[in-house]
């Protein structure tokens, strides 16, 4: 049984670690929304050509089944770097209805305030959700292959810590992403990922490709960077192959899922 459990036609939450630690966290599906053609149906990004008015109602049809209303939201505009901001209520609502001020040039935000969605986009690059429930820190993170070789993984537990967290309270999901079976990249890709070149996510299919496991990857740098094992949960659902989820590498002009959690 995967973490993430199915809850509707529009979301998956991690409601085992949801109930202990008092958090909503989750992820949208592709299902149940209002768009069309490439982007159907439930498509959150307002980047990537759908009509703007379809993707703000499947955005609040997604805040409104959690509970929650979508200028809680705070959205980064993900530039597949590793920068991270801290951000508090006065963000609250920033690019949650237009691109214009979404919190510029990060793909990772961090909070120590109750009440405010973290959210992120993801069409098979990978969900990193964080909290620190002794702290009350919580932070999401966008990982694709660039964004893991730019170890975001690592200025993500460096901000909690920078706010007090211990390394061994922190705790990390890695949601829905594009499985290893259907990601192939090249020499150049796999020579920047922060792990041994022999390690289990990384296989050669000949002398110039190979099969890359990003979530692996990103659970392997974590662990070496002190998150302990037992602390770091990981979805096998991949976006690829799954039809719930969008996915770029399958589709390219497609939709994206939203990323959530809050404390």
């Amino acid at each position: 049984m995967d973490i993430f459990q199915k809850q509707s036609k529009c979301r998956y939450h991690v409601t085992s670690l949801e109930r202990q630690y008092s958090l909503i966290l989750g992820i949208s599906t592709r299902q149940g929304g209002f768009s069309n053609g490439h982007y159907a149906s439930l498509n959150t990004g307002l980047h990537v050509g759908d009509n703007e008015a379809q993707v703000i109602k499947n955005r609040n049809k997604i805040l409104t089944e959690c509970g929650q209303a979508l200028n809680q939201c705070v959205f980064a505009e993900q530039v597949h770097g590793n920068k991270v901001k801290v951000v508090t209520e006065e963000d609250q609502g920033k690019g949650a209805y237009t691109l214009s001020d979404h919190i510029p040039g990060v793909d990772g935000l961090v909070t120590m305030k109750k009440g405010i969605v973290l959210a992120g986009f993801y069409a098979d690059c990978v969900p990193l959700y964080f909290f620190d429930a002794v702290k009350g820190i919580i932070g999401i993170a966008h990982a694709g292959w660039q964004g893991t070789a730019k170890c975001i993984g690592k200025t993500m537990l460096d901000t909690f810590i920078s706010l007090g967290s211990s390394v061994k309270d922190i705790h990390v999901v890695i949601g829905p992403a594009i499985e290893k079976a259907a990601y192939q990249v090249n020499q150049a890709v796999v020579d920047q990922m922060p792990v041994h070149l022999k390690s289990e996510a990384i296989t050669a299919i000949s002398d110039e490709q190979f099969l890359l496991d990003l979530k692996k990857v990103n659970q392997d740098y974590l662990e070496t960077l002190g998150i302990l094992n037992k602390h770091i949960y990981v979805s096998s659902i991949g976006t690829y192959s799954h039809l719930d989820f969008y996915s770029y590498r399958a589709d390219k002009k497609t939709g994206r899922m939203m990323g959530y959690i809050m404390q």
